[in-house]
């Protein structure tokens, strides 16, 4: 990992996500890219009226809201003009970010900078790079990661961000299977831990478990707080997928209840 891109407003919700973020990339030895977006508010400015507004907000970003950040990892700031989802989304094909990393929650929206919490949802809907989303208050620590895991190609592209970080963080690793209640899936240790090779492989100790419920949400979610997990990492399906499909699935639902930081990697 060597650039993690984080959404940035004036709320606390973005500093929680700044402050995980900036964490996770001193233990990697990654940049932190902070990125705002701004509005005009008005149409008519001229283009140099909205030229002085992209420079105040840069210097707001810079002088103001990653300073709780800037004595624990290198932090960039880029305050681009647009609709806070795009800005993201183009920002972090511009930088080639490896992680995006929002809070749950951000400040309310109008005129001058955008809101980052709302768009949650529109990430998870739309990147196709690796999406951090987390709640207010959360520790900074991430040395125990959770990883669900069903043995589908989606789960690929998650394992394999796994053991990539479990193994840079020196992080444990609970790989977790959820079984439907009504009916016996076969699912034992043996199976989970095939399913999550590469994450032994790179080094990391797992733990692999199979736990029964009424949907992989509702096992994942007990699974975390069970094991004291600091981070959930779910596969997600690719953006082709239709917004109804996407919904329905374990990462959508995972983001609307979840209370530990949440992470959803794309399949390729």
């Amino acid at each position: 990992m060597k650039r993690v891109l984080v959404g940035m407003d004036h709320s606390r919700g973005s500093t929680d996500a700044l402050l995980w973020a900036a964490r996770l990339a001193s233990r990697c030895e990654a940049e932190v890219v902070a990125v705002a977006a701004f509005r005009r508010g008005q149409s008519e400015l001229t283009p140099a009226d909205a030229e002085k507004l992209r420079a105040d907000a840069e210097r707001v970003l810079e002088a103001k809201w990653v300073e709780p950040a800037r004595n624990i990892a290198p932090i960039r700031t880029v305050a681009t003009e647009g609709d806070a989802g795009d800005v993201l989304l183009q920002a972090a094909d511009s930088e080639d970010a490896d992680l995006i990393v929002v809070g749950s929650r951000g400040a309310g929206s109008g005129p001058g900078f955008l809101h980052f919490g709302s768009v949650a949802e529109y990430l998870a809907h739309h990147t196709t790079r690796p999406l951090a989303v987390i709640p207010a208050a959360v520790p900074g620590r991430v040395s125990q990661i959770l990883v669900g895991v069903h043995g589908s190609a989606h789960d690929e592209a998650a394992v394999r961000w796994t053991a990539e970080v479990a193994a840079a963080l020196n992080a444990a690793v609970i790989a977790v299977a959820v079984q439907s209640i009504d009916r016996e899936d076969g699912v034992t240790e043996p199976v989970i831990r095939e399913w999550t090779e590469p994450i032994g492989r790179a080094g990391a100790e797992v733990l692999a478990i199979a736990v029964s419920a009424t949907s992989a949400a509702d096992g994942l979610l007990r699974a975390a707080d069970r094991y004291r997990a600091d981070v959930v990492v779910v596969g997600a399906p690719p953006v082709g997928m239709s917004s109804r499909q996407r919904a329905r699935g374990t990462a959508i639902k995972l983001l609307h209840r979840t209370t530990v930081a949440t992470l959803l990697v794309p399949a390729e």
